[in-house]
């Protein structure tokens, strides 16, 4: 069987019990009922003891529970939640998916169209144009000003590449659905003027912030993306190692496959 609740897995019959495939003995679920109107279930963890019922009916082809109901009745660490469940068997076990890694196979492929997208890119240099103008990001403009009698800006970085930010990823943990790409950006190009009052100082300080960008390596920048529904996408810029005033976001839109 099929199992899925908050993790997958496969169940296998042991005696007068079922038990995870995987890691037999970490728990058993003893059956109580088991007919076409009432499905009720009794599990037992050993590991990290708890006890829980699951109740819920057959499906009309008999080979799946429908409308499943997990309910911890004792957990020494955690609320005594309910839980949604699904089960499957026979001609329907594929429709449930038999561990995490199989369940989750189908969302890593989503989420590698989407991060590796054209669409995506586009998106995401707008909000990398959008934050040049926050207001944080004023400072090196007026450090210039005062301290180097210069006026400096920078271009807008411009996007290389994206993909999924797999070490990232907790950076959407608390939003369902919701997940991390990364946008490869190669930095843009300092301008710097040099007031006519200045002294000789300035245009040496100004070569030596220009020689510095020049050298700067690719920059990452990080965007959590929320789908809205099949094709379109909600992209939210993240700062990591900086800090902005206000809150970057647009839509988008990707073909449904």
């Amino acid at each position: 069987m099929h199992w899925c609740g908050k993790s997958c897995m496969t169940l296998i019959w042991d005696t007068d019990h079922y038990t995870n495939a995987a890691a037999p003995g970490n728990f058993i679920m003893t059956v109580e009922k088991f007919t076409r109107d009432s499905v009720v279930l009794h599990r037992t963890d050993f590991k990290v003891p708890g006890t829980a019922v699951l109740t819920g009916k057959l499906s009309p082809q008999g080979d799946s529970i429908v409308d499943g109901t997990l309910t911890w009745t004792y957990h020494p660490c955690c609320k005594l939640n309910t839980f949604p469940f699904t089960a499957a068997w026979g001609a329907a076990i594929g429709t449930v998916p038999g561990s995490d890694e199989e369940r989750d196979r189908p969302a890593a492929a989503e989420q590698a169209r989407v991060c590796g997208s054209p669409s995506i890119r586009v998106a995401m240099q707008t909000l990398a144009e959008r934050s040049m103008h926050d207001p944080s990001g004023q400072g090196m403009r007026l450090l210039g000003l005062l301290a180097m009698g210069a006026d400096l800006q920078v271009d807008a970085p411009q996007i290389r590449d994206s993909q999924v930010a797999v070490n990232h990823a907790d950076l959407a943990k608390g939003d369902p659905g919701a997940f991390v790409c990364v946008g490869l950006f190669a930095q843009g190009e300092l301008h710097a003027r040099v007031n006519p009052d200045a002294d000789a100082t300035a245009s040496l300080a100004v070569a030596l912030t220009q020689a510095v960008m020049a050298t700067h390596p690719p920059a990452f920048m990080w965007f959590k993306v929320k789908p809205l529904d099949a094709t379109r996408y909600r992209l939210l810029l993240v700062p990591i190692g900086t800090q902005l005033t206000l809150k970057y976001s647009t839509d988008f839109t990707l073909a449904a496959r």
